[in-house]
């Protein structure tokens, strides 16, 4: 990291920090890849705890600010970012009740062993 000149010591930082200039999105940008990701959902989601989400609280499965946290963690690949989102609702529904689907973790959801896991 020395060796790098204070332009590209910048641009890594940027990357670093998710702020980089090259990745700045437009909103018109992310509404269409979102519209993407819905394409790729609806070939498979079927049979998946991500429809049965869904049909609980469509509202909260497919909130964009929910989709596009996805949609960045996944550098803007659309398939991949449904498959991501079809992996999240099945851990969910692995480790937490098909009550908590359609709603966020709150601590109350967490049994003793949750929490004591979490503390150390």
């Amino acid at each position: 990291m020395n060796s790098l000149s204070f332009n590209e010591l910048q641009t890594k930082q940027e990357e670093l920090h998710g702020v980089a200039a090259d990745k700045l999105e437009k909103a018109a940008d992310v509404e269409n890849m979102l519209i993407d990701v819905e394409k790729y959902l609806q070939q498979i989601k079927v049979g998946t705890p991500y429809e049965v989400a869904e049909k609980m609280n469509q509202d909260y499965v497919r909130n964009r600010d929910f989709q596009t946290q996805f949609l960045r963690a996944n550098e803007y690949d659309t398939k991949a970012t449904a498959e991501q989102l079809i992996r999240h609702f099945e851990m969910k529904a692995t480790l937490f009740s098909k009550d908590t689907l359609a709603r966020d973790i709150v601590l109350s959801d967490l049994n003793d062993d949750d929490i004591a896991c979490l503390l150390r």
